[in-house]
């Protein structure tokens, strides 16, 4: 199964131009873009200023929704199913930074088993390398 999976991602904004005469204007941030990561892969967006990279890092993380084309992370659309998709990155964006001490509000919600295994041992890791951990952990489901 591939990590990222993004099949002619697209991402159009609507505006008005003009002071007077208001004109509907449509701009194009993202037009078509596709490409597979695997697990373990490593993709560099690159390009000019304004050519898209950073809507269509938007898009992938579920803070912009596209306007056509289709776009999975772990197998989970990012649109469809962006409730499964948001907790995973929330987790990764924090533990990306290597905190010191990490903050864990009800970390397994929106989880699913894999995910939630994956996150306590991440955990039981973080513990070992001696991080402080504060959290309201559901401890039934989330033994350490």
């Amino acid at each position: 199964m591939d990590t990222i999976l993004v099949k002619n991602l697209r991402r159009v904004f609507k505006s008005l131009e003009g002071i007077l005469r208001r004109k509907p204007k449509e701009v194009m941030a993202v037009e078509d873009i596709s490409f597979e990561i695997q697990q373990g892969e490593l993709l560099g967006l690159l390009g000019p200023n304004r050519v898209g990279k950073t809507t269509t890092v938007k898009m992938l993380t579920t803070l912009l929704i596209p306007s056509a084309g289709s776009a999975s992370i772990l197998g989970i659309d990012v649109v469809r199913e962006a409730e499964q998709v948001r907790p995973r990155l929330h987790i990764a964006r924090t533990l990306l930074h290597d905190p010191e001490m990490l903050f864990l509000n009800e970390p397994i919600m929106g989880l699913d088993l894999v995910g939630a295994r994956e996150l306590r041992i991440a955990v039981k890791n973080l513990q070992s390398a001696r991080k402080t951990i504060l959290g309201y952990l559901l401890f039934k489901t989330f033994e350490i």
